[in-house]
């Protein structure tokens, strides 16, 4: 008893340890930069208690880039657009015309599709570009374009004019964790590896391709995925049966969505306006994380162990996941996609279908903005821009997956 009066829980990881494997902070922040945060005058209204384990993932993380880029301890995440910014059912429409303009006929219908996808989104959800500005511009790019016909029950509607109350800060684009994280850490102590779930979709296909990263102690099985030394589990759904369940639903659903034009030219609209390196559409398994699109061909079905991507992290909130400095947060920095492969930022909205029937919805995947080599800033006007483009993932994603049902039922 008296042990564990003595002992404290970790607020990284959540695990009760004995006072002696704790590092207290007092009322700073806990890292190895403890000394500069301390200056800003920054303090937290309670101790900080880290294990010694936790410590040491602290220590291993990289803050060379978040130090020199950041001049607060709690910077905006999302930046004020300048005065000349266009508005995001202008970028939307004048990128699609771009690619009508060279698109051969036979490829048109993947944009009239598209544009259908993304104006039936707009009915719903918030924090995306002007639904009635949106459809007129869309319209009227399918008037010059020559296929108005296949948009004629998308003519906008007349509505008296209103003056819309805008909220501000945080509140009018909220992201996941801005307060702060909400779960906790999960990490494993010793290299180790799993068998994947043969209760995962598409069964085999999850595992048989992936590629293992190298692991010099141990012999790894086929099957097999490899969990490399302390990289943090995935953080569970709370509704983590019921999207498994819908993926169960969909037989071959990965085939089925791998390399969608319709989602490829979703990806290269969001690449172009945020300039970075790639933009995907994944799909996330039990255990594995499927690319299924995407504007850079090198990622396209591309597989990742759950484990060892920041999508994973993105699929247990309402709002899109922004992570300026991956490198320099302990849930990514021992990723393989961070540590070998120099992701330094991500943008990810989680796509939500609806399911089950009569209401409710659930993330089967996400639809993310990824950077390599160096952070981006990110505007109120591209984050309305992915939001308007992730309600088209969706659309896109859930149309598909009833044509796959339709085709089992015949």
């Amino acid at each position: 008893m008296a042990s564990l009066r003595r002992s404290k829980r970790c607020h990284l990881c959540g695990f009760l340890v004995c006072a002696r494997c704790v590092r207290s902070t007092g009322q700073a922040p806990a890292s190895s930069e403890t000394s500069r945060s301390s200056k800003t005058g920054v303090k937290y209204s309670q101790a900080v208690h880290v294990c010694e384990h936790c410590m040491q993932r602290i220590d291993d993380a990289d803050y060379d880039s978040y130090c020199a880029t950041e001049g607060s301890t709690t910077p905006s995440l999302i930046q004020p657009d300048g005065p000349n910014v266009e508005p995001v059912s202008a970028v939307i429409a004048h990128s699609l015309s771009q690619v009508l303009s060279t698109t051969s006929e036979e490829e048109k219908s993947v944009v009239v599709r598209v544009i259908k996808h993304i104006i039936s989104s707009t009915n719903s959800g918030n924090f995306r570009a002007d639904s009635s500005e949106l459809t007129m511009r869309l319209v009227q790019l399918s008037k010059e374009h020559g296929f108005s016909g296949e948009l004629m029950h998308f003519e906008p509607q007349v509505v008296p004019e209103v003056t819309p109350k805008v909220p501000s800060g945080h509140d009018l684009y909220p992201v996941a964790d801005g307060g702060g994280r909400q779960y906790e850490l999960q990490h494993a102590n010793r290299c180790e590896s799993s068998v994947a779930d043969t209760d995962d979709f598409e069964g085999a296909q999850d595992t048989e391709d992936l590629e293992v990263p190298e692991n010099d102690e141990d012999d790894l099985g086929v099957g097999e995925v490899s969990k490399v030394v302390d990289a943090a589990h995935y953080p569970k759904p709370a509704d983590e049966s019921q999207r498994l369940h819908w993926i169960e639903e969909h037989p071959n659903i990965v085939s089925y969505m791998m390399n969608l034009p319709d989602l490829e030219l979703l990806c290269n609209i969001a690449c172009g306006e945020l300039k970075c390196d790639a933009v995907v559409v994944t799909l996330i398994g039990y255990q594995v994380a499927h690319v299924v699109a995407s504007s850079e061909p090198a990622w396209r079905g591309g597989q990742l162990p759950r484990d060892h991507t920041i999508c994973a992290h993105a699929l247990i909130n309402d709002y899109p996941l922004l992570v300026p400095h991956p490198e320099a947060d302990v849930r990514f920095s021992s990723m393989n996609v961070v540590r070998r492969d120099g992701i330094r930022f991500y943008f990810g909205f989680p796509v939500k279908v609806d399911y089950p029937e009569g209401g409710g919805s659930t993330a089967v995947g996400t639809f993310c903005c990824i950077h390599v080599g160096k952070s981006r800033e990110v505007s109120e006007s591209q984050y309305a821009l992915m939001a308007t483009l992730a309600g088209g993932v969706t659309r896109v994603m859930e149309s598909r997956a009833a044509t796959l049902l339709e085709g089992l039922d015949e």
